[in-house]
């Protein structure tokens, strides 16, 4: 724009003098006008539009493209495929109006009312609230500043001579006749249901303040005060729609060992739930779920941190909060929480695995419990309801927690328990995933993938796909695979390899895993009663990636019924099909090692078999394990491997030949067909 806009000095445009012509400006738009952005085929389903409707709002920095945005989506798309309708305003129609005689101001106190005459200090934050009704002048600049911090896109117009009300209030207009969930608490004000979103807020702040997790003090000198924001969410229930607020701090320019000092925090392994909720199918034990109201507003803060009041509710004398809780939005607030659950399990007398330090065991005499969490949530498994009633009695002293009684569903998965089994599955969240990438309507597949296809390594030829939606999709599918469909597992590792640079033909192959899920969507993990000691199998594909590299594949059971797996391609290029099955097998005997030293913590020793036996269907390797030469097509072999040769002689674990058609583990490391998939599916439970 600069080049084709006229000089003051010269009176001519920097293009012109420079070629000596006048420069086109057929591609110059105004600003704000109406814009129909084509939608391509890979981005819709067959019966929806060809073109959408959004607003222009400037070109594109990296090429020649315009900014599209679309209020809808409310996200900016660069494209050259647009059509433009110059004499409309895309945004909305409506003027708003040239006063505020209807907007209300509301002030909010939480000190008594029959105080606030007085010019006395209270120990109560006095904060005014502006959520029933507009946005004020004072919160205008804090929105363009906080925006611009959290990652929003602003648009603004250049200054002009006839004075007008900034184009965000348009945003806010939009806000005020649509449902949709707001993004910043300027959203949430003018928004239909800003009476709920108001509720919501003050349920926060009210639980803010019954956890003691913040003071009112002078703002401090020479420290940094971290600003906070509002998030909201609107959860959809069968009968009725619950809206959540939640206030984070905005501790994005904290600094690891300045601001604090550690903030990893463990959550229990999908292998460790698998594990305890087998144990309590062949128990027949007592199954319960629980989650921690407001979690992390328990956990101590140890660091000194200062925090600007949350919009809404400004505190007067321009003071600030000091935070004593782990809130959300800190780094260091969810490994506070996990030391805070910690202690408090510790009181009730439970003891910490350190095979999985997010598991907890307790056993008196004939009575046993076992204690899984994730973050806020957790499982209890037991011989008797009264024990657990114990346990949550002493927690419950500490913390708020509750009984998911009306919906057994656990980190997305749903958790079924009868007489005779425990089933897990994740119907209701393949149903979101195929909502999201509108394929709901789908032909279904009756496999993930083709088998021995190579097209997905030589795609120079296939066009670039768009990297946010595959990596979303990538994404969506891993956690599906690792949580209850290995039979998945393989092909969405093979296609995560290409989330850098992804093409239409790997999409391609994302829509038919899709299509594949479409048709199995109601396929359930199933832990039966029939009692089973530790087994493994596992598998390698010599070769099978652009780069030579192997890929390598293992099942863990319990019996019959498949409690871990993992499917990956080999960090280091095998010479050999043997090789490849060692770097598989050593894998393998990782996972068993790991699931031995669980099992013997959790005092369940009696469904560990020695040696455990893991089968293969490489010949080769039990031959080089069994004997001690070494030769000249394996003195190579790195030396980390050979800890398997070691547990092997030392009768820890023990190698069987298995036929490959029957070895389950076959599925992990390529695309079978049919038939086969799904006879190795009924063997593992996954029906």
């Amino acid at each position: 724009m600069h080049n084709i806009t006229p000089t003051k000095s010269k009176d001519k445009t920097p293009m012109e003098l420079w070629n000596g012509k006048k420069p086109s400006v057929r591609h110059v738009k105004p600003f704000g006008c109406v814009a129909f952005y084509k939608v391509f085929d890979n981005k819709r389903h067959k019966l929806q539009p060809k073109s959408k409707k959004g607003v222009f709002v400037g070109y594109s920095r990296n090429r020649k493209a315009y900014r599209i945005y679309d209020i809808e989506e409310r996200q900016i798309h660069e494209t050259s495929d647009v059509v433009f309708d110059e004499t409309k305003n895309g945004y909305a129609q409506k003027e708003l109006p040239k006063n505020t005689e209807n907007y209300t101001q509301i002030e909010y106190i939480w000190s008594n009312p029959e105080n606030q005459q007085t010019d006395e200090p209270t120990n109560q934050p006095v904060i005014q609230e502006r959520i029933d009704g507009t946005v004020s002048t004072e919160i205008n600049d804090d929105r363009t500043t906080d925006d611009e911090e959290d990652g929003n896109q602003n648009i603004s117009n250049r200054p002009v001579r006839n004075r007008r009300l900034p184009s965000r209030y348009e945003d806010y207009e939009v806000y005020a006749v649509s449902d949709a969930t707001p993004e910043t608490y300027e959203d949430a004000a003018v928004s239909q249901e800003k009476d709920k979103w108001k509720d919501a807020m003050d349920k926060e702040i009210n639980s803010f303040e019954m956890h003691n997790v913040w003071e009112e003090v002078e703002r401090p000198q020479n420290k940094k005060v971290i600003k906070s924001r509002w998030v909201y969410k609107i959860k959809e229930l069968d009968d009725e729609k619950l809206y959540k607020a939640r206030l984070v701090a905005v501790g994005c320019g904290q600094r690891q060992g300045i601001d604090f000092e550690e903030s990893f925090s463990p959550v229990m392994k999908w292998d460790s739930l698998r594990i305890l909720l087998k144990i309590a199918a062949m128990k027949k034990s007592v199954v319960k779920f629980f989650d921690v109201k407001t979690a992390y507003l328990n956990g101590i803060l140890n660091e000194e941190l200062y925090m600007e009041p949350p919009k809404g509710y400004e505190l007067r004398n321009n003071k600030v909060f000091k935070i004593n809780k782990s809130i959300y939005g800190l780094p260091q607030s969810g490994r506070c929480w996990y030391n805070k659950f910690s202690e408090i399990l510790a009181q009730a007398g439970l003891k910490k695995l350190k095979s999985d330090p997010s598991v907890y065991t307790k056993r008196a005499d004939k009575e046993f419990i076992h204690i899984g969490i994730y973050v806020d949530d957790f499982v209890i498994i037991s011989s008797s309801a009264e024990m657990i009633n114990q346990v949550i009695e002493s927690v419950k002293k500490e913390i708020e927690v509750k009984e998911t009684t009306e919906s057994n569903i656990f980190l997305g998965v749903e958790i079924k328990k009868t007489e005779e089994n425990i089933t897990l599955s994740q119907r209701n969240y393949v149903k979101k995933i195929l909502e999201k990438f509108k394929m709901t309507d789908c032909n279904p597949m009756k496999t993930p993938g083709i088998i021995g296809d190579t097209s997905l390594d030589n795609y120079d030829d296939s066009r670039p796909f768009s990297s946010k939606t595959y990596q979303e999709a990538i994404g969506s599918l891993m956690y599906l695979a690792t949580g209850t469909r290995p039979d998945i597992s393989y092909i969405v590792g093979k296609l995560s390899q290409y989330n850098r640079d992804p093409r239409e033909i790997h999409w391609a192959a994302v829509k038919r895993i899709l299509r594949y899920l479409r048709g199995t969507s109601d396929y359930c993990l199933r832990f039966n009663s029939t009692p089973g000691k530790l087994k493994a199998c596992t598998d390698a594909s010599w070769s099978t990636t652009a780069d030579a590299k192997s890929c390598s594949g293992y099942f863990l059971k319990l019996g019959e019924n498949v409690v871990g797996w993992r499917s990956s391609k080999q960090k280091l290029v095998a010479l050999s099909t043997m090789e490849s099955e060692l770097i598989a097998a050593c894998d393998c005997v990782c996972a068993v090692k790991w699931c031995v030293s669980l099992l013997e913590e959790l005092s369940e020793n009696h469904l560990i078999e020695v040696p455990t036996p893991v089968e293969t269907d490489s010949q080769g390797l039990i031959d080089w394990l069994n004997n001690p030469k070494v030769s000249c097509r394996t003195r190579h072999i790195n030396r980390k491997f050979f800890f398997i040769k070691d547990d092997f002689e030392k009768g820890n674990v023990c190698l069987k030949y298995k036929n490959t058609k029957d070895l389950e583990a076959d599925a992990l490391t390529k695309t079978l067909s049919k038939d086969i998939l799904n006879k190795h599916l009924f063997k593992i439970g996954l029906i």
